[in-house]
């Protein structure tokens, strides 16, 4: 009897490690939180699908360059509708103290003055059957964090970009670059964070009490989905979350601008755009080819998104 309930430990415990790690906009340079009050989400997700370098060439770039640009609104912005917080016990605190972007709808947030659309991600596509050369620098992520947080209403940035591994041509595999995402309850009331993505992603729900954080860790790169936030305990509080398998990729401020650094050069490139109000744009989910000169700074500043 007693090896049987053992054994019924040893099969529990897999299913109690949950993983989890989310995608910059973000704030990619961001030291991961320190202290005693922060909840290690740790697990793994599948592999199941991905490609190997085995089965793949690396893209045959010369050197290293950097994108710029800015992302506009085609045409008169759309209303930001305030949240219907109606009903919620945590009503009255999530207004007190929070800025005006965040007790509106955050699925389009546009400068008015400019046109210039938050929460745009630009990132790049390498030609079919090849993957991205990668500085060495821009390898190891250790220490490092995707931080969103949970100050009011809203999860802020409302969308974010990981770069969680990279494919090692030397193993053949997935290489942990030790990138993690952190969500920071800021607030002075519980909030929830339940998370998932695509088949094969690591899920879970974990409520924060106020000042304390959660990693989470080792979720795979998904070029075709980003990982989706919410909060159970206020149901108009959302995010999105892109994880690569490369760091090619940025999120927009609040002008709509972004940069991307140390762009592989003398190779064709697809420039990709996606806003969650209009899915892919800029050439949809293929892009646009773009080809850098080894040291060139390109500016993409006529890039356009509507509803």
């Amino acid at each position: 009897m007693r090896r049987i309930q053992a054994l019924g430990m040893l099969l529990l415990l897999p299913a109690l490690a949950v993983v989890m790690t989310t995608p910059g906009c973000s704030k990619k340079d961001e030291p991961a939180p320190k202290g005693g009050k922060g909840n290690d989400q740790v697990g793994k997700g599948s592999n199941k699908g991905a490609p190997k370098p085995a089965e793949m060439k690396e893209l045959a770039s010369t050197g290293w360059g950097t994108l710029t640009g800015k992302v506009t609104y085609d045409g008169d912005p759309p209303a930001e509708p305030k949240l219907n917080m109606s009903g919620n016990k945590d009503e009255k605190a999530c207004h007190e103290g929070a800025k005006e972007k965040e007790i509106v709808e955050q699925l389009w947030l546009v400068n008015k003055e400019t046109k210039g659309v938050e929460n745009v991600v630009i990132y790049l596509r390498a030609p079919e059957d090849t993957y991205f050369k990668i500085k060495d620098e821009d390898k190891n992520r250790k220490g490092k964090s995707v931080l969103i947080h949970q100050p009011h209403c809203a999860f802020l940035p409302h969308v974010s970009v990981h770069f969680p591994a990279y494919y090692d041509k030397d193993t053949g595999d997935l290489k942990r670059t030790g990138e993690i995402v952190v969500v920071k309850n800021d607030a002075t009331f519980n909030h929830n964070t339940a998370w998932s993505g695509s088949e094969g992603q690591p899920k879970g729900s974990l409520t924060l009490q106020p000042g304390q954080d959660l990693s989470i860790k080792e979720i795979n790169p998904d070029a075709d989905a980003p990982m989706s936030l919410k909060c159970d305990i206020h149901s108009w509080m959302n995010a999105k979350c892109w994880a690569f398998d490369h760091p090619y990729a940025a999120r927009t401020d609040k002008d709509g601008k972004f940069e991307i650094k140390n762009v592989p050069t003398g190779v064709e490139v697809h420039v990709v755009g996606w806003h969650e109000g209009a899915k892919y744009f800029n050439g949809g989910k293929n892009g646009t080819p773009l080809t850098l000169k080894d040291g060139e700074t390109k500016k993409l500043d006529d890039i356009k998104v509507k509803k």
